[in-house]
């Protein structure tokens, strides 16, 4: 049987959180066989991958697991594009996981999605707090767009233009990628815009698969974590600017420019409003934004008015909330 979906699974000491993953990807046996899935030990020294072998040894015709030395989510991802088989891809991290009988509903469309190149769907939130969901879900059901619709459509796409959220096309990833940045972390922007912004036909489905667990405080997306880990994302930010090429649609560069301006747009949001020392913040943003205004004058002027906005409220106290409530109201205003 044809595999539908491959699903890549970064591991790195998840112990406490792969086995659940692994189990909502079990299905019944006929849907099962057109799963590909690879789990991709990158270094670990906690015995995770005991467990997932356990897996690999109860369900072979489906799972994988391949060993690497300790490389991070990016390298991760590389190293199991090659060994896809299904026509489809995406990823899974780990401590997350899949609702199972979305899952299903999902390969059912992707049998029957045609050419698309990416398809976008829903995601739930699952808060460890509060232990609720919260659904981001996609605008339309089944629909084939253009990029044109979506930048058309912006404000209805942007959140489900994510990891969470975007399967490739396993042929047209690999005809387009660029290796993802590796040994940081944050890559996820850089693989939801590369090779994305080439992407002619753009599939949207509603079965919200993916269910992204947030409020650990050892996560990357942490507040903590961001202003310690700040520099990385300048990093992943230079390597998008260093994997662009012009020769593409005005419509795909739009993506492109907006993926970009939003992972720019986080990053000095951390150094303004969340780094506890208000004036270092300050100071690595002037530097970033001059380093950006010369490497790219047209991302630049995307994110202009918002460093100016940012550098503000930094330098007036100001928090985070009322950085979103200026937006809210500048939005308000444009409508």
């Amino acid at each position: 049987m044809e595999k539908i979906l491959s699903v890549i699974i970064p591991m790195y000491n998840s112990k406490s959180y792969i086995e659940k993953c692994l189990e909502s990807l079990i299905l019944p046996k006929e849907t099962q066989k057109k799963l590909d899935i690879i789990v991709v030990n990158d270094g670990s020294t906690d015995g995770c991958e005991m467990i997932a072998d356990r897996y690999v040894s109860r369900y072979p015709e489906t799972i994988r697991l391949l060993h690497k030395t300790n490389g991070g989510h990016g390298s991760a991802i590389n190293h199991a594009i090659p060994f896809c088989r299904g026509r489809f891809f995406r990823v899974l991290d780990a401590d997350d996981w899949f609702s199972s009988q979305e899952l299903g509903m999902f390969l059912h469309e992707l049998e029957s999605i045609g050419q698309a190149e990416i398809i976008l769907s829903s995601y739930h939130i699952f808060d460890i707090r509060t232990r609720r969901y919260h659904t981001i879900k996609a605008d339309g059901t089944q629909v084939v767009l253009s990029m044109e619709d979506v930048i058309r459509r912006w404000s209805s796409f942007k959140q489900i233009c994510s990891l969470h959220a975007l399967t490739y096309q396993t042929a047209f990833y690999r005809r387009f990628a660029k290796r993802i940045p590796e040994g940081v972390y944050y890559d996820d922007a850089f693989y939801s815009t590369i090779p994305a912004y080439f992407a002619e036909k753009i599939a949207v489905t509603v079965p919200p698969v993916y269910v992204y667990r947030v409020g650990d405080v050892k996560q990357s997306v942490s507040t903590e974590n961001r202003v310690k880990r700040a520099t990385q994302l300048e990093t992943v930010i230079w390597t998008m600017c260093n994997a662009w090429d012009g020769n593409v649609p005005p419509c795909n560069q739009a993506y492109y420019y907006r993926r970009v301006a939003s992972a720019v747009a986080d990053y000095l949001i951390t150094v303004c409003l969340r780094h506890p020392k208000r004036k270092e913040g300050r100071r690595q943003a002037c530097a970033f934004a001059a380093s950006l205004k010369k490497r790219s004058p047209i991302l630049f002027k995307h994110i202009r008015k918002k460093f100016v906005l940012l550098y503000t409220l930094s330098f007036l106290g100001m928090s985070e909330s009322c950085f979103h409530k200026c937006m809210l109201m500048r939005q308000g205003m444009q409508r």
